[in-house]
């Protein structure tokens, strides 16, 4: 009997796929800009936490963080890798794919979608290495907040440079329109 290794980012990402396929998208631009304000409130309350940390505050237990309470901070921290790989199959490689109804080339199309697929692929194994670290503690986190870094809000950047790369095609298109 064989065992696989658990995959609850790449996982989180099927499911994403998954459902976006019994609602399929009739344009992506629209999507992808969603996703975006998605990705930016995630990485909002990361820097929330991640300065609240960094100055060594206590956190009030019912305390706003932007995307969950005081708390709720271990927790939802714990859950970002799966969140973030979410938001990628769910609506911005499938936003991508649906960019020519958004005045992009075919052509171009095919190509900023193979693109993304493989930053999105390479970024899903980062979440997994990200979540199986949390999975461990949040402890890790927390000691590179205090120095002033994050490993959450380094692939929240890479979620958001993935979706900001698309929405670049299509802004350049609207000029030469």
């Amino acid at each position: 009997m064989t065992t696989s290794t658990p995959t609850p980012c790449h996982d989180a990402f099927n499911a994403g796929q998954a459902f976006r396929q019994s609602v399929p998208l009739h344009a992506g631009a629209y999507k992808i800009g969603d996703a975006m304000r998605r990705l930016a409130r995630l990485r909002q309350c990361v820097e929330t936490i991640a300065d609240k940390v960094k100055r060594g505050e206590k956190f009030r237990d019912y305390e706003d963080l932007h995307c969950c309470l005081g708390h709720e901070r271990g927790a939802y921290l714990k859950d970002m890798p799966k969140l973030i790989s979410n938001t990628l199959g769910e609506a911005i490689l499938p936003g991508i794919a649906e960019l020519a109804a958004d005045r992009v080339p075919p052509s171009e199309v095919g190509h900023a979608y193979r693109q993304a697929e493989r930053d999105v692929q390479a970024l899903l194994w980062d979440c997994e290495k990200a979540h199986q670290r949390l999975g461990q503690g949040i402890s890790h986190e927390y000691t590179a907040m205090r120095q002033g870094g994050s490993h959450l809000l380094e692939l929240l950047r890479q979620a958001e440079a993935i979706g900001q790369n698309a929405l670049d095609l299509v802004d350049a298109h609207k000029v030469a329109a």
